[in-house]
């Protein structure tokens, strides 16, 4: 047996003996590529247009949570594939809207009490908000757009 094949066993044995865990794990993958696609799109608009850290977080989420959305729906929670598109994407705006509110709010703070404004500071602000929204993000896509509601039972 192959290393790779070993990787594989090993890997679907921990994911049947900790689903939850294994869930998170992809979920926290997706929010990796999430997380370029966001700062990258917060650097291009402070950058390029000067405009306020708040607000181009904003931004930033208005681009990435749609292709988060996507990768979420398809790799990290199965039973989503079957939950209707649409009220299961507005759910998942809508939840992950509460993490933007968690970022928002840590991003302002670090601003403030922190300084991180100055220089490339707003990237590590940006970082640490949306680091710290994971898990509002992950437990309102669990629970809410891909949970009940966003499946239309409820």
């Amino acid at each position: 047996m192959s290393l790779i094949e070993n990787l594989r066993r090993i890997g679907d044995h921990q994911a049947a003996a900790h689903p939850t865990l294994h869930e998170l794990a992809k979920f926290c993958t997706v929010g990796l590529i999430g997380l370029f696609i966001d700062l990258t799109t917060v650097v291009a608009v402070k950058e390029g247009l000067g405009l306020d850290t708040r607000l181009c977080a904003v931004l930033g989420f208005c681009v990435t949570v749609s292709s988060n959305y996507a990768l979420n729906r398809r790799f990290t929670f199965t039973q989503a594939r079957q939950a209707p598109l649409l009220p299961s994407y507005l759910a998942y705006v809508g939840a992950n809207l509460l993490g933007l509110g968690v970022r928002v709010v840590i991003i302002h703070s670090l601003m403030v009490w922190a300084d991180l404004d100055r220089g490339y500071g707003y990237v590590l602000s940006n970082a640490i908000g949306i680091v710290l929204a994971t898990l509002v993000n992950y437990a309102g896509a669990k629970f809410i757009a891909f949970g009940r509601i966003g499946r239309g039972t409820d």
